[in-house]
């Protein structure tokens, strides 16, 4: 485990990172085994934080990026 990912590992367990992170966390994973590239996922995170306050809802968030996803292609 390097570096990055052990300081995460740290904060999830102890409650110190934020819930959008987390979150956010999810939503990326989802895309990237969706198979959506760093790229796309990129942009269509941008978007989302224009769209969304919070990342309370995840799966409308995640309908939301593969509507605009689909769009691209």
């Amino acid at each position: 485990v390097g570096k990055k990912v052990a300081q995460k590992i740290f904060l999830e367990k102890n409650g110190l990172l934020p819930k959008e992170k987390k979150e956010e966390g999810t939503i990326r994973k989802a895309l990237y085994n969706l198979g959506y590239s760093k790229e796309e996922v990129d942009e269509v995170m941008k978007e989302i934080r224009k769209e969304f306050k919070d990342f309370e809802n995840v799966e409308e968030i995640i309908k939301f990026a593969l509507q605009r996803l689909s769009k691209e292609l």
